[in-house]
């Protein structure tokens, strides 16, 4: 008859995270274990994810907290923005994830990795196979990516240049157009803008712009945006021959869709209003009314490189330390089976014992 510790240590090994996975004797099933998993990591994700939405658009809580930075200290800072972001967004799920560990706590108590236990797993990890195999993940998702920014690049390239002139006529850009070359004269009296950045300045600047008949009663349907970077805190703006001129310019560049939360409460302070679905320009030279090829690919060769360098250094890691921490979880499995076997050998020996007594 076969004693507790029969089996291969790895079988032994196995029983045991079994037993531990089941938490408080109720056994957890794989749903909810990839539910938790997913929470734990799909959540700060989607919130990173979030707020690089707001840092681009300048809206939602990014631009909130950029607002309050602006107002406080006179200029705002991306990297502390996105951090207090990250707080905001994830200590609501962090009390949760603390609430539902005290009233069910075998959610979060299932590990998500255990030590390989078979020798197959040893075999698979300890090979070429397996860091190429799992390296490959993060290599295909950059090339999915990548390959979408190199496809999106393309298609702006391949954009038209719509022409319109606010002087003439009332001037309607089809929605689906990006680029546009937009004529008309520059409301300067409610230019507005900020500063952002620590060592290296953005100074950012905004200016509606509007026909010959526009009254500050009407609202602003275009916009123009620029930007400046500069080395000094104090640096004034320099901007493009467009922005000087008193009367019609054409203002070049491509179409957004949404303004700073700051520069929307400081036009609404002076009582001009936004039209529903208004644009803005964000200044870009356009020569010859092409789309220039110059920065389109920038955002696919960065993504690339990060890509490329997250998939070597994932590769590297697995291939000299794997090793290391594949001899690190045998010897815990050994430890943990002698350890077994031991209490084992115990619980025989006090048995003859208790027979004897009795």
């Amino acid at each position: 008859m076969k004693g507790p510790t029969s089996g291969n240590p790895f079988q032994q090994r196995e029983r045991q995270v079994s037993s531990a996975r089941s938490g408080r004797g109720v056994p957890l099933g794989k749903s909810a274990t990839l539910i938790s998993a997913a929470a734990l990591i799909g959540y700060p994700v989607a919130a990173c994810i979030y707020l690089a939405y707001g840092l681009v658009t300048q809206g939602g809580l990014f631009g909130y907290l950029t607002s309050v930075e602006l107002t406080i200290f006179g200029s705002a800072y991306q990297q502390v923005t996105f951090v207090v972001g990250m707080v905001i967004l994830c200590t609501p799920f962090a009390v949760g994830v603390l609430v539902v560990n005290r009233v069910a706590p075998s959610v979060f108590q299932r590990p998500l990795y255990s030590p390989p236990t078979t020798p197959q797993q040893h075999s698979f990890l300890t090979s070429w196979r397996g860091p190429v195999v799992i390296s490959a993940v993060p290599f295909a998702a950059t090339l999915v990516i990548g390959g979408i920014a190199l496809m999106q690049a393309n298609e702006e390239l391949r954009q038209p240049v719509y022409r319109a002139d606010l002087i003439i006529s009332s001037a309607e850009i089809p929605q689906a157009a990006q680029f546009v070359k937009l004529t008309g004269i520059l409301a300067a009296d409610y230019a507005t803008g900020y500063r952002e950045g620590a060592t290296e300045y953005t100074i950012h600047v905004y200016v509606p712009i509007t026909g010959t008949r526009w009254t500050p009663a009407q609202p602003i349907r275009y916009v123009v945006h620029h930007e400046t970077l500069t080395s000094h805190a104090t640096g004034s703006p320099v901007l493009p021959d467009a922005f000087r001129v008193t009367g019609p310019a054409p203002f070049t560049g491509q179409l957004k869709t949404s303004l700073p939360v700051l520069v929307k409460r400081e036009w609404n302070r002076k009582g001009l209003k936004l039209a529903p679905g208004y644009r803005v320009v964000d200044w870009m030279e356009l020569p010859e009314d092409k789309v220039p090829v110059s920065g389109r690919y920038e955002p696919a060769f960065w993504i690339f490189g990060v890509g490329l360098f997250i998939t070597l250094t994932m590769l590297f890691v697995m291939m000299f330390f794997g090793r290391v921490l594949l001899s690190v979880a045998k010897a815990r499995r050994i430890h943990d089976a002698v350890m077994h076997a031991r209490e084992a050998l115990d619980n025989r020996q006090s048995s003859p014992d208790q027979d004897t007594k009795s």
